[in-house]
């Protein structure tokens, strides 16, 4: 059930809100849920906010040779989202 997935996690930061849980954002995005419910985390007493924080940077130059993945469209008729 959807109601066992764990609430997105999002902060308060440089006058926006972000968000630790990208991957589960991403899936949210792509079915086009609308709004969901988030957890309103406190920025400095959550440390895996600080850890993934990049400030809008590349995380691809600090992979240090690591490989790269890539997504593939398989339906035609709808638009992959942006």
């Amino acid at each position: 059930s959807y109601r066992e997935v764990p609430l997105i996690r999002v902060a308060w930061h440089k006058n926006s809100f972000w968000s630790i849980d990208n991957r589960r954002l991403f899936c949210y995005k792509h079915c086009k849920l609308g709004r969901i419910c988030v957890q309103v985390c406190d920025w400095e007493a959550e440390h895996e906010f600080d850890m993934k924080f990049r400030g809008g940077e590349s995380a691809r130059p600090s992979a240090q040779g690591g490989h790269q993945a890539g997504l593939v469209q398989r339906l035609t008729t709808q638009p992959f989202p942006r």
